[in-house]
């Protein structure tokens, strides 16, 4: 089980590095709502490819434990509801005020047991 462990450990960084390389999120910030969603959609298809990574990896975690499911599926958020957040206001005021730094559900998994 510590072997285990310390894989599931090492893959939960191998991801945050894998974000990092594909330069989305947090790896170069912008204020600017208009220029996030512009960048966003310049890195959808590497958020898509992330996505299809992480979906093998946490099926592969999950074989390798011996833990039974039924399905293992991903998405990535769509470019326009990645902008109709951006656009998100309270009180007149944006809600997300770095998006690309602020809007963090890029990318989601399920896993169905």
């Amino acid at each position: 089980m510590i072997t285990k462990d310390k894989r599931l450990l090492g893959t939960v960084a191998g991801a945050m590095i894998l974000a990092a390389v594909t330069g989305f999120g947090v790896a170069r910030c912008t204020a600017d709502p208009a220029a996030a969603v512009r960048r966003y959609a310049e890195e959808h298809a590497a958020v898509t490819e992330a996505t299809e990574r992480y979906v093998e990896l946490v099926t592969s975690i999950l074989d390798e434990a011996g833990i039974n499911y039924l399905t293992v599926t991903g998405r990535a958020k769509s470019v326009a509801s990645y902008a109709a957040k951006v656009a998100r206001t309270v009180d007149g005021r944006p809600v997300y005020r770095d998006p690309q730094r602020d809007i963090t559900d890029q990318v989601g998994l399920r896993v169905i047991t």
